[in-house]
């Protein structure tokens, strides 16, 4: 795999940040290459914010890209939605952008990786450490402490990790967007090849 000089981290939390980038750094990235965009605490809902920012966060992926291997990560909430919906809110976005270069991406074709925890990123983690979950259940008050939640947090990317290797045995029963977000960083790293 080419690693990336630059990976943007389009995200909700920093809970989420601190998988993503645990994850990223796992994977071989530098810390300084690591860009977080994380939605100010206190203005608004942080899912809205990762939707409203995604075409921007495409249009500076498609800048520096042109000089540096880039990658773009964005990591969105599915919260009482699906993981279809939320990428199709992200495509509304594109959709509906200024830049034409925007407007015309294939994400499928572009080292952007849409990673929808469902319904938040802390089913994630639980998950990724062994635990049994259910996608309809918030989890996010089940542990009290910010400290207990980020002690999860290496286990749980470590496992992420092992899971996106190419060859990697998925579990029976893996839930749906643990399985998509496995997927996408699949195909990201194969077009980083």
């Amino acid at each position: 795999m080419s690693r990336p000089t630059a990976v943007i981290v389009l995200c909700e939390d920093n809970r989420t940040f601190s998988f993503t980038r645990t994850y990223l750094k796992r994977c071989g990235i530098e810390d300084r290459g690591i860009r977080p965009i994380i939605s100010p605490r206190g203005r608004g809902c942080g899912f809205d914010f990762v939707i409203k920012n995604f075409a921007a966060q495409v249009n500076a992926y498609k800048l520096v890209s042109a000089r540096l291997h880039t990658w773009l990560v964005a990591i969105v909430d599915a919260d009482t939605g699906t993981v279809a919906q939320r990428i199709g809110q992200m495509n509304a976005e594109l959709t509906n952008a200024q830049e034409p270069r925007v407007k015309a991406i294939r994400i499928e074709d572009e080292r952007i990786a849409r990673l929808v925890p469902r319904q938040n990123i802390e089913t994630w983690i639980l998950a990724l450490n062994s635990r049994t979950v259910s996608e309809t259940v918030d989890y996010k008050n089940t542990i009290k402490s910010n400290e207990e939640w980020f002690a999860l947090i290496p286990v749980a990317s470590e496992t992420f990790y092992t899971l996106t290797r190419a060859n990697a045995k998925l579990p029976e029963g893996l839930i749906a967007s643990l399985r998509h977000g496995v997927d996408e960083m699949r195909r990201v790293f194969q077009l980083a090849r």
